[in-house]
This record gives structure tokens, sequence and C-alpha cells, in this order.
């Protein structure tokens, strides 16, 4: 197999040698040295393979005897010398190019943070720059394991880490930890979440501040957390209440105020509707990219479309020299298309949109009393506007903190 290689190395030229008594010149090239092998009869030619380094001497043996001697086929390195010389600036280029891409793809050029919600993604970042991973970092300088450790030991939050890295892209995934309400047990009132008239309440703690009937703004107290104990003066006249007990105390309200309340949704259609539609054409163009410079393999020219939108996709990598990669445009047809609707047909269109857009506003638990729509454009209008309404019952009261700047003490 080495001596194989060898050979090729140094070239191996297949011959046909034609004239009478043929192993005379075999002989002869044997008696010099010259190595011959894989010698085969075509007819009444041979055959047989020389090195490159003892052809000359074989040419010469033959010549002398006139025998005819005729190189069939060759191999070896040596035949690339003449395209290498031609084209040695190309592939030096080439191979500077190839050695650049895998030294620049040993760097992190671009580093993401996904799963956060609360804990802020700069902080993220830049502790796990501390730990040698940001933009930039070689691939060399840091461990990520040592990089998980660090972002969970300095940020409490976290409960699980994971750093991802692909080719030049890294991305750190994180969990947080549900830690528990702190507020669970803060004194609150219970406020009204928007406007209506209060149809039911149910109070399991705090002072009701409204009654059945009463009509409520959003924001309005409806179940105090402010609590003042309550005494009958006539039976407890002849006894002494601690000063301890006649203060008033806070506590988290709790309980549920029902109110009847009104959603809106609005909706409109033109009597003359132009929208931009896609005709399915489309143009396609590919280049190359390397850095401010841009090399078009396909589609130089832009496409000749009225109306077109372009979008664009690649793969590139971020370098100090700027972007390098493959990119693509795609160009898709547009046109113009113009509607003109009734009265009818735009009222029904408006009505629809005004009551899916009611729909949406809606909380999944409220009761429905009463759904209506009203026209609210003035006839003449080009454009036909409805409003939808809705009546539902629903649990208005939310949770507001009692300030803390209130002073008991004082009461």
């Amino acid at each position: 197999m080495a001596i194989r290689f060898f050979d090729l190395v140094g070239g191996i030229k297949k011959v046909r040698l034609q004239g009478k008594r043929q192993e005379r010149v075999i002989n002869m090239a044997s008696a010099r040295g010259i190595y011959i092998w894989g010698i085969r009869k075509v007819g009444d030619r041979i055959e047989f393979r020389v090195r490159d380094s003892g052809f000359e001497a074989l040419k010469h043996i033959a010549e002398e005897n006139g025998y005819e001697l005729e190189v069939v086929e060759e191999k070896g390195f040596y035949l690339w010398r003449g395209i290498i010389r031609r084209r040695l600036g190309f592939i030096v280029g080439a191979l500077v190019f190839i050695l650049a891409l895998y030294f620049l793809s040993s760097f992190v050029w671009t580093l993401e943070v996904s799963g956060n919600q609360k804990v802020d993604k700069n902080k993220i970042l830049i502790i796990a720059a501390k730990y040698g991973l940001y933009e930039g970092a070689p691939k060399w300088s840091f461990k990520r394991s040592e990089v998980e450790e660090g972002l969970l030991k300095d940020l409490s939050q976290l409960s699980y880490v994971k750093v991802d890295i692909r080719g030049v892209k890294a991305n750190i995934e994180v969990v947080e930890k549900i830690l528990p309400d702190e507020n669970a047990n803060t004194p609150c009132h219970l406020v009204a979440s928007r406007d209506g008239i209060v149809c039911d309440m149910l109070v399991l703690q705090g002072e009701p501040s409204v009654k059945i009937g009463d009509v409520v703004a959003k924001g309005d107290i409806l179940i105090s957390g402010i609590v003042f104990p309550h005494y009958d003066l006539q039976e407890e006249e002849d006894e002494d209440i601690p000063l301890e007990e006649l203060k008033p105390y806070t506590v988290r309200a709790r309980g549920e105020v029902k109110a009847r309340v009104w959603y809106e949704g609005y909706g409109e259609c033109p009597l003359k509707k132009e929208e931009v539609l896609l005709t399915g054409k489309s143009y396609q163009r590919f280049y190359f990219k390397a850095g401010e410079k841009i090399f078009w393999l396909k589609g130089d020219k832009k496409p000749d479309f009225v109306m077109a939108t372009r979008k664009k996709r690649g793969k590139f990598i971020k370098t100090p020299w700027g972007d390098w990669g493959w990119g693509e445009e795609v160009w898709l047809e547009e046109m113009k298309k113009t509607t003109v609707y009734s009265e009818e047909e735009a009222l029904k269109i408006a009505r629809q949109k005004a009551l899916k857009a009611l729909k949406a506003e809606l909380p999944r638990q409220a009761k429905r009393l009463e759904t209506k729509t009203e026209v609210i454009s003035t006839p003449g209008d080009a454009i036909i506007r409805v409003k939808a309404q809705a009546e539902v019952i629903e649990n208005i009261a939310v949770c507001q903190p009692i300030e803390k700047k209130i002073n008991l003490a004082n009461w």
C-alpha cells in the first residue's frame, strides 16, 4: 500500500508497446533497473505500467530498437502541479477563508436568554459575562457547567439553568422559582374593578361599605379592611371595656360582590373597501454576503412587479468585519382589489365585527343578561359603524392593599 502511494506521488504511466519480439524491450528495461508491472497482451501489442521516473529511459530503449511506444494513461499527483500553479491565488484565498471561518466559529457571536419572566435579562447577561460567557467570547475561555453553577449561585430566583451552544449561537435557558405570595395575608380592601350596580354581596371578612342596589364606580371600596369593634353600650355600661378593644384594626377583606356591569364592542365596514392581495407570483434572489459586499448568485435584477412585498431570510455569522453568510430574497407580487358593499351587507359585516369584539371583552365567568347592537353612523357616511353592548353579572371585587401610612393608633 505504501509503495503504491509513493508510486502515485512520483507518477505512473500506462504504455502500449508495438513491434516484433516485444519481450526484448522489457528485458533490456529490467536489466537497466526500470521497474515494470501489470504486463498484459492486447492483440499484437502489450500494455504495462512504468514509473514516471523510468519512462524517459524506456522510451530511449524503444526508439533505439525501432519500437513504437504509446502512452495510454497517466496517474499521479504531479498532474495537479500545473493546475495548482495557475490557480494558486484562488486556492490560497479559499484556504484562508476556510481557516478564517473555522477560527471565527470558535467564538460566541450571538447570546440569547429564554424562560425568564421576572428576572431581568440584562442581569442574567451581566452575571454570565462574569463567568466568561458573553458575545464575542472564545469558546475555550469558559465552561458551560461553571456558567450554569454561577448563575444559580448568584441568582436565588432561578431553580434551573442550561447553557446550550450551537455553532456561534449560545442560549441561556432558565426556569424561575415559584415563590409564595408574600401578600397572601396583607391587610387590604375589596374595591370595584369597574362601574356597575351592586346586585348581590357575600362578606366573609371585613366591613361592608355598600349595599345591594348601590351604584359604584371603579375604585370604590366595597368591603373595607378596616374593622371597628361593635359593642352594645346598654349591656356593657356597667363593665369597663379596655381601650385597646375599642381601637379599629385591619384585616384582609374577603368576600364577593356581584354587580350588573356593561361591556361594549365596536365594528365598522366601509361601503367601498380597497385591499392589497397576493397574486401568487413570486421571484427569488440568492446572494452571498461578505461584510459590506453582496455577490448575487441568482437573480441579480429586481423583478418587474408593479406592486410587491419583499421578505428576507438567511444564515449569517457576525464578525468584526461585518456579516458573512448566505441570504435569500423572496418578492411576492401584490395587487389592489376594490369591493363595493350595499348598506345591508356592510351593516351585517359591521355587526359581526362588533359582536366579535364584544365577545373578546367578556370574562368567561360572567353571566350575560342582555345583548343589543346599535348603529352609530349617520346616514350618508361612507362607513357603517355599529356598537354592541352586553349587560352581565360578575364579581367586581378585587384586592387593594391598605396604605401603611394610615395610623390606627390615633383613631
